[in-house]
């Protein structure tokens, strides 16, 4: 019998423990993953992260069950990574790792048992200590011809303890453990190439056409199409699109098979292609770069050559020509070859960018969102794994593709919170852990934006990151005029219409005449925020979450937006009986209707298409809409955030803002932020051609805000300093980390209670060392801003961790675990889920 070798293995369960296996083989099993027994009578799947060496010999170690792979699925930068994340975030080694592997190759299996056949039955009692429940299972599996579940067997044989039984004979291999699997596989399909004959020799193949002309024209015709096929791919065509081409073509498809002018072989299908529908009708690494484009691509080239770790921060204004600086980039690493990483905040938000690196990178670029099949997805990590992509392309998830040799990591629009994951654990922040891993692949990263976050513009000033800039658009395009409409003035003058001043309306008027494309950006979807009752005030609430229903009037529904609960329209107050409800706030489908009105009254003809979560979601309308409003089929589009960015069309000349106010007035200390950052974006999508101006209207009741004024002058520098001012004055990130435990039950006592728990701990804590209580400040449990979302209350309690006296957040996160260690031996209940949020971007 082979030595055993132990192992470290993370499981994907909410512990923090790592778990010893052993394994017989002499082969070395890092990186890889494997089936392991666990808890009673359970199979999971485990990574496996280093050996052990040295191992108490009284401790029973179970044995691997299985290896799930033929090659590691986890380089040694990878599990460094997916390490680091588990400690910066204080998040279970196992449950990061379950983050970072695809659903779709999940183990969704179920083990069968067989005897070792190999070995006579009459010679286990003289070879082996078999006892009497060991003797009872084998007797039972060689006298049956199938195999059968370990469940199966606890209940036939009613053995106790029935794993221990199982790990005792598989390790002395008298049983064996086959899957039935039901994981995701490649795609094989069946397609024609031609014979090298009929490629290499032109006569032959003249005279087979001749021939086959005058006796069996269908076989002409395919043959004629795998050559044409075979001139643009160089690959076997699929006998699906052949049968699409030449009906009843399988008969024809067989005679040429014998007559050995084509092989019909297999080949794996990649889910993961990307439509043929482009909304990029250029190959942009053509494009002449400008001074400051080539200025940046040397820049950043000089470092990828290098292959060292450098974060660069590229600063370049809406139309600038940021995409073409990372075209470049990528050649550059590709030609080194290197593989590259590409992150941009909703994948949804972005099919164009998509195809305009699939035009300069043809069947190089795979694309890892959450939004993909099983399948689409498995495809799109083995190509990253085997090397069949050289480009990842994807949101946040993407981090965690198996890419060999990272050369670049490229972060888009890097300034977005929705790179953090607030959903489930770990609760990472995309952009960040993006630096980190190219800290571990020791990589170039491009953080872009044309509005940079205050964190990153701060690690600039720090001297953290090097600042690239493009002051100026690209194509001799000039930044649009902004012009601000002080929607209070104008209702008290009578110049509005609905949701519209008269300017807007002029201005939208005047570009469906000219053929010119219009954007309209309001971040409400729905038709109204809410109904609220004339006589006494009531507003429909949501019976899950403590917030108001949304009114959507063309399914006449009510609808909360956090977890989805629905309900028809009411007419009626539940409060007093009145007959009169209010609709208050404007949604993107009262701005649709307002503006169809108005055209309609002044007979002018308007196409309007809305983009936002409830015109999506079918799969693949966003690219249609589109697709739509690209050829000029739609005047005006209209939507939420969905609008604001990733887009890039020349005919559109005009952007129009209904509510800029939306967003500032939110209890979130990133608000001011997100307000510039949000109305720069989505000003930036006007007249990025330099053929025509771009003019953008923005309608506000707070104007005089400095977020606004930022906007109006296009002052990057003001809202960044103000910015700075605000935060250090109160404490907020960049100059210390922000982190929120959230304790969230069904009963609003409980949560109270447990998060008053945990909040002593921490208090102790902090207050045991001087050190410690200097670095860290702790705010006492407050609920939440929503208090109760999906039938939970919500208590938090915040923390700051100063940066000036603890730079590497090591008191931080020492009283966060100390005070989760003591809490879950002594505090903590089932019935209350505790939320750890490193660098918290929590606003509601």
């Amino acid at each position: 019998m082979q030595k055993l070798r132990y192992w470290n293995v993370a499981i994907p369960r909410p512990i923090k423990n790592l778990f010893v296996y052993s394994y017989h083989e002499d082969i070395g099993l890092k990186g890889y993953r494997v089936l392991v027994p666990f808890g009673n009578n359970k199979f999971v799947q485990g990574i496996v992260l280093e050996e052990i060496k040295e191992i108490n010999s009284s401790i029973k170690i179970k044995s691997i069950a299985e290896i799930l792979d033929t090659a590691p699925c986890f380089t040694d930068n990878m599990l460094k990574f997916v390490s680091w994340m588990s400690d910066y975030y204080l998040c279970p080694i196992g449950e990061t790792f379950r983050v970072a592997i695809p659903a779709g190759i999940s183990p969704k299996t179920l083990l069968k048992i067989f005897p070792n056949r190999d070995i006579a039955i009459e010679e286990l009692e003289e070879k082996y200590k078999i006892n009497e429940d060991r003797w009872k299972l084998l007797s039972f599996l060689f006298s049956e011809t199938n195999s059968y579940s370990i469940s199966y067997l606890e209940r036939y044989l009613e053995i106790k303890n029935i794993q221990y039984h199982i790990n005792y004979l598989l390790e002395r291999n008298l049983i064996v453990l086959q899957q039935t699997d039901k994981r995701t596989k490649q795609k094989i399909q069946k397609a024609a190439k031609l014979s090298n004959k009929l490629i290499e020799d032109d006569n032959f193949l003249k005279e087979t056409l001749d021939i086959l002309d005058k006796k069996a024209k269908r076989q002409s015709d395919i043959i004629a199409f795998l050559l044409l096929q075979h001139s643009k791919t160089g690959l076997p065509t699929l006998l699906t699109d052949i049968n699409k081409i030449i009906a009843n073509s399988n008969s024809a498809i067989d005679s040429l098979v014998k007559k050995e002018l084509i092989e019909v072989v297999e080949i794996e299908i990649n889910r993961n292609k990307q439509s043929n529908n482009s909304l990029a009708n250029k190959n942009e690494y053509e494009l002449k770069l400008t001074d400051e484009q080539q200025h940046c691509v040397n820049e950043i080239n000089n470092e990828i050559s290098k292959k060292c770790f450098k974060t660069f921060l590229l600063h370049g204004v809406t139309g600038s020509g940021k995409t073409l600086v990372y075209i470049h980039s990528i050649k550059h690493t590709l030609s080194l070859g290197q593989s590259v990483l590409i992150l941009v905040p909703e994948i949804s938000l972005t099919p164009q960018l998509i195809d305009r690196f699939n035009i300069v990178f043809p069947d190089q670029l795979s694309v890892i969102h959450s939004r993909l099949s099983d399948g689409e997805r498995y495809d799109a990590w083995r190509n990253a794994l085997y090397g069949k992509s050289k480009i990842i392309l994807g949101a946040r998830s993407a981090l965690f593709a198996p890419l060999n040799n990272v050369g670049l990591i490229i972060v888009d629009e890097e300034h977005e919170n929705s790179y953090k994951q607030d959903t489930q654990i770990p609760y990472y922040h995309g952009r960040d852990a993006a630096i980190m891993r190219a800290k571990i692949e020791n990589c170039t990263i491009i953080l872009g934006s044309a509005t940079p976050s205050v964190e990153s513009y701060y690690n600039v000033l720090r001297g953290k990151y090097k600042l690239l800039e493009i002051k100026n658009r690209a194509d001799n395009a000039k930044l649009p005029t902004i012009t601000m409409v002080d929607m209070v003035n104008a209702r008290r003058q009578g110049q509005t219409i609905g949701s519209f001043s008269r300017l807007m309306i002029d201005k939208i008027k005047q570009k469906i005449q000219n053929k010119e494309g219009v954007i309209l950006y309001q971040n409400k979807r729905g038709f109204a925020s809410h109904l609220e009752c004339i006589d006494c005030e009531y507003i429909p609430q949501c019976k899950h979450c403590s917030v108001s229903l949304t009114y959507h009037q063309k399914t006449n529904e009510l609808r909360c937006h956090y977890c989805g609960y629905t309900i028809k329209s009411i007419k009626t107050c539940e409060e007093c009986g009145a007959k009169q409800l209010k609709q208050i706030g404007i949604g993107t489908q009262r701005v649709e209707e307002d503006l169809l009105n108005i055209f309609n009254n002044e007979n002018i003809k308007c196409t309007i298409a809305r983009l936002d979560l409830d015109s999506v979601k079918k799969k693949g309308s966003h690219r249609e809409i589109l697709q739509d409003f690209n050829d000029g089929k739609v005047d005006v589009l209209l939507g939420t955030q969905m609008v604001a960015k990733g887009l890039d069309f020349a005919r559109v000349t005009l952007v129009g803002v209904i509510n800029a106010d939306i967003q500032l007035l939110l209890p979130d200390f990133r608000a001011a932020e997100r307000t510039f950052q949000l109305l720069s974006q989505v000003s930036g999508r006007a007249g990025r051609s330099g053929n025509k101006t771009g003019e953008v209207v923005i309608q506000t009741s707070h104007g005089h805000h400095y977020a606004i004024q930022s906007v109006l002058n296009s002052d990057f520098n003001n809202i960044i300093e103000e910015e700075l001012k605000h935060r250090n004055n109160t404490l907020f990130p960049p100059f210390v980390r922000y982190c929120l435990i959230e304790f969230a039950s069904k009963k609003e006592n409980l949560a109270t209670q447990k998060a008053s728990e945990f909040y002593n701990i921490l208090i102790r804590t902090i207050n045991s060392k001087k050190e410690i209580k200097q670095s860290i400040i702790c705010y006492p449990p407050q609920p939440a801003i929503i208090p109760k979302l999906n039938d939970k209350y919500r208590i938090h309690i915040s923390m700051k961790g100063l940066k000036n006296t603890d730079p590497q957040n090591i008191y931080l996160k020492k009283a966060i675990a100390t005070a989760e260690t003591e809490y879950l031996k002594h505090f903590a209940n089932p019935n209350v889920n505790v939320k750890i949020d490193v660098d918290s971007y929590m606003g509601y």
